[in-house]
């Protein structure tokens, strides 16, 4: 239409080629300017540019958008300081199961040792809202680090220094339900890629130890050569029902002595206990704070009967002996292993 408007007048648009250029351009970019292409091959460059951006352009950019909103916020790899140590804890963690693992390792009750020390916590998921928070509380956001990564993958183990960790965990999922045998599985899998990438990238000198949490009592039989130290959830807890039966409170004793509760907890409900009179209550919230460590024993007691030597750690510290190692002293036994003995009287 506007060719033929302008074909016979003496105006700006002489040809079709103009008038195809003039609309297109108009069209689209609703501008008009003085200056403009003056060639059929100019005029096409900038028809070819034009319908690019249409048609080719906007399907790419909206891939790149997605592939930007799909990039995990998560890094892949961490780098520790100088003079700094870390763990690494594996597995699809949920939020109470991390949050009661940072809560025991980060106890105050633990000195200073853990003021360093920086949890690593490998998986191959996204971390749910719960978790994400969790990491990002201000007492925990220097201290734990989130990788996602695979944990069979010998590229990614080194990629988070397992070599150099002071421990590795594998916990297990508690929620998995009927997919136990799946999750426990998996754990064995991991261990089996832990220990292969250990044995071949770790220090012979300083092993790493592997602490493995399982489900199902059958999988620790596969895991005795792989972890260090294998604990069943279900044994465990069928184990102290068990026990309970025939000793009540056993249970509660257990709990109160394996987990580290701090004097600023315990201390208010010591004084509360006090201003009810509840000396029950007081009693036990003094016992709360009471743990089980290993410790080595000084030289000084060297041929020291056992009666006698709880005797004077318990005036001089206030701390009960109840048990010793006595480590295995043959030839190429490992000084790791030996005999645990409770209340050993005559020793």
């Amino acid at each position: 239409m506007v060719y033929y408007q302008n074909k016979d007048k003496d105006g700006e648009i002489q040809g079709f080629d103009e008038a195809f250029f003039f609309i297109a351009v108009s069209s689209i970019t609703g501008l008009s300017s003085d200056i403009e292409p003056d060639t059929w091959f100019t005029r096409s460059v900038v028809l070819f540019v034009m319908f690019i951006g249409i048609f080719w352009l906007p399907p790419r950019v909206s891939e790149m958008l997605s592939l930007w909103q799909d990039r995990s916020p998560w890094p892949s790899n961490f780098e520790a300081e100088t003079n700094q140590s870390h763990v690494l804890v594996i597995g699809d963690l949920e939020y109470t199961t991390l949050f009661e693992f940072l809560r025991e390792f980060f106890c105050e009750d633990h000195g200073v040792r853990t003021v360093n020390t920086v949890v690593v916590v490998m998986s191959e998921k996204s971390p749910g809202k719960e978790v994400s928070e969790l990491l990002g509380d201000p007492a925990y956001v220097n201290r734990v680090k989130f990788v996602l990564g695979s944990p069979t993958s010998f590229k990614q183990l080194g990629d988070v220094e397992a070599e150099a960790a002071l421990a590795i965990f594998l916990l297990s999922s508690k929620a998995a339900g009927d997919n136990a045998a799946k999750e426990d599985a998996a754990k064995v899998m991991i261990a089996l890629a832990v220990r292969k990438y250990l044995k071949g990238h770790g220090d012979a000198k300083r092993p790493v130890p592997i602490y493995a949490q399982v489900l199902l009592p059958e999988t620790t039989l596969h895991l005795e050569y792989l972890a260090d130290h294998v604990i069943c959830v279900e044994e465990l807890r069928l184990g102290l029902l068990a026990r309970s039966v025939m000793v009540p409170g056993f249970a509660s004793l257990l709990q109160l002595l394996t987990a580290s509760i701090p004097n600023n907890t315990t201390d208010p409900l010591i004084r509360v206990a006090g201003r009810y009179k509840q000396e029950w209550l007081a009693e036990y919230a003094r016992s709360m704070s009471h743990e089980i460590y290993a410790t080595r024993v000084s030289s000084i007691f060297n041929g020291v009967k056992f009666q006698k030597a709880a005797q004077v750690i318990f005036q001089r510290t206030g701390a009960t002996l109840f048990a010793i190692r006595v480590p295995d002293r043959s030839e190429g036994a490992d000084p790791d292993d030996g005999r645990i003995m409770l209340n050993p009287a005559g020793y």
